[in-house]
């Protein structure tokens, strides 16, 4: 197994021994219920290519990760477009544009590049914001309505990480990043992480989640 595939292994375990120990309730509400194992069984079933097989079913998710990929891109350099321009984090224009840089999952950035378009607007047309021309508001209006046609065309949008469209690259940078809450989470808590599965061995293979195995949503 790659190397950056075991992180969904060490999730599983500190999973596992958060459910034993009436943890996992007092987790960030996104990370609470089902959200680690279905992130677990979303990794694994990208890993394994469950996903589909068909080439067309390839070109598909293909297509829909360069458009994420793109919307993360944007949203970065809107950010760094942003705070350029303003020169002071704490300008009042900031928080009229609300969240900058990405969200938690492609469904949040594809809404937030959204809302930028639709924010930046008078801000851009007063010269108070200076962008290149693929930011402006409405080339990043027609790039996420692209990002949710190809949402819709997979069965809908959806803002939390029950999702089964995602590439291997998107699942693994998504498990990653729960991992480290979680871990940041332990250590608030004053838990030993070794008890957690945290700088251990990874095991050979994935045990069984502690609250069954629940489908992965289409």
């Amino acid at each position: 197994m790659a190397r950056e595939d075991a992180s969904f292994i060490r999730l599983t375990v500190a999973f596992n021994a958060m459910a034993t120990k009436g943890l996992v309730e007092k987790l960030p509400e996104d990370l609470r219920g089902d959200a680690i194992p279905n992130q677990v069984l979303q990794h694994e079933a990208a890993l394994q290519g469950r996903a589909g097989t068909s080439s067309d079913e390839s070109g598909a998710r293909g297509e829909a990760g360069a458009i994420h990929d793109r919307t993360k891109e944007l949203l970065k350099r809107i950010r760094h477009g942003v705070l350029s321009s303003v020169g002071d984090p704490d300008d009042p224009i900031i928080d009229t544009l609300g969240a900058l840089g990405l969200g938690a999952n492609q469904a949040e950035n594809q809404v937030r590049l959204a809302n930028l378009a639709v924010k930046l607007a008078p801000h851009v047309t007063a010269k108070k914001i200076a962008l290149v021309d693929e930011l402006l508001p409405e080339a990043l209006q027609a790039h996420a309505n692209r990002h949710a046609a190809i949402n819709k065309a997979k069965g809908g949008a959806t803002a939390t990480r029950q999702t089964t469209s995602k590439s291997l690259a998107e699942e693994r940078e998504d498990t990653r990043e729960m991992l480290t809450r979680v871990k940041g989470f332990l250590v608030a808590e004053k838990q030993s992480l070794e008890a957690f599965g945290f700088d251990l061995p990874v095991p050979a293979r994935r045990p069984r989640l502690a609250r069954g195995e629940p489908p992965v949503t289409a």
